[in-house]
């Protein structure tokens, strides 16, 4: 019973990631300085006390040109080679990749402001979603993701939330976050049928640099009809996007503030017509609503089509259509009549 429930919420917040992704390429039209941020005035919306048994958070002390994320896990310190973050008005995220083992960290938080995050607050307010997660690109089994101890799908044995985040500094000049983190992973390991946990601690980010702007090409064209009715993006953005072992060409059209729609396939595609399927694929279609987990779908079934795709002149061309689906959602919203021409960055 408990593999099932732990495997359930994989499902759910592996869709919340890839979404986070495809959010994250969509952000053109954000302003250097998300609405209401002000990082000096602003506090925490909670302040919480040390995790019970869990060593504490050390203090960041930011130092110039840094760029590094680290956690300890295992026995060893996990030390960034790589880092990307962005910062709009609605969450923050960040993504550390070593490329030695091919492993990635991802934090990402509903909010903009520097403070201390945890399930519970996050819960409280109602703001959204806390992500945490680690994994392996060479592990087929999953990632280990943060999940709530009131969450019933995360009620089996030897979990024990841990998560925190805290936002220290947000610098909108030199656009460099800092802050820490910690947290425990669990996830269901369908080779051995367990549950399986992991710790992280003494996690630090520092001075990363973020991005609040994407550039996008005015001659991409994107367009679909989304249950019947045109779906008509104000900005389109193609990114070649390489997390170790992952190489993937990221297309995506946004409508408004957060409302997107886009479509992931391997960097290397050839001409043909390729099956969208939820998870365990590499054709991935994508509809967010907004930012709340509700409202990010992905497709369930499918088909991307791609026509031409030049990989030295970065150009691709085709179609798609899926149905989708959400795990906190009974919508199935419908996607047809895709196209897509793009140069990707």
């Amino acid at each position: 019973m408990f593999a099932i429930n732990l495997n359930q919420i994989m499902k759910k917040f592996s869709i919340f990631f890839i979404s986070i992704l495809t959010l994250a390429l969509c952000f053109s039209s954000c302003t250097d300085e998300p609405v209401g941020f002000n990082p000096v005035m602003d506090k925490p919306i909670v302040d919480v006390d040390p995790t019970p048994g869990v060593d504490p958070i050390p203090e960041v002390k930011p130092s110039a040109g840094s760029g590094k994320l680290q956690v300890d896990f295992d026995g060893e310190t996990f030390v960034s080679t790589s880092v990307q973050s962005i910062v709009t008005d609605d969450y923050i995220s960040i993504i550390g990749l070593r490329s030695s083992k091919g492993d990635v960290i991802t934090l990402t938080i509903p909010s903009n402001k520097t403070g201390t995050y945890t399930w519970k607050n996050i819960s409280v307010t109602q703001m959204g979603v806390l992500g945490l997660a680690y994994n392996v690109s060479s592990d087929k089994n999953g990632a280990f993701i943060s999940g709530s101890d009131d969450d019933p799908d995360f009620l089996y044995p030897d979990y024990k939330d841990t998560a925190t985040i805290t936002i220290v500094s947000i610098n909108t000049t030199t656009k460099k976050i800092s802050g820490t983190f910690q947290f425990t992973g669990g996830r269901y390991n369908p080779s051995n049928n367990k549950n399986e946990t992991k710790v992280f601690t003494k996690g630090s980010f520092t001075d990363i640099s973020f991005a609040v702007d994407i550039p996008t090409d005015s001659n991409n064209t994107f367009s679909l009809k989304l249950d019947g009715t045109d779906y008509i993006p104000t900005s389109v953005t193609a990114l070649s996007v390489s997390y170790g072992k992952l190489q993937q060409i990221s297309i995506s059209g946004a409508r408004g503030g957060l409302e997107s729609v886009g479509i992931v396939v391997p960097k290397n595609v050839k001409p043909g017509t390729y099956t969208v399927e939820t998870l365990g694929s590499d054709y991935v279609v994508i509809y967010n609503k907004s930012f709340k987990a509700e409202d990010m779908f992905s497709g369930k079934s499918g088909s991307i089509t791609v026509l031409s795709h030049d990989i030295a002149k970065k150009t691709i061309s085709g179609t798609f259509s899926a149905s989708l689906w959400c795990y906190l959602s009974t919508d199935i919203p419908q996607v047809s009549e895709g196209a897509f021409n793009v140069t990707y960055k």
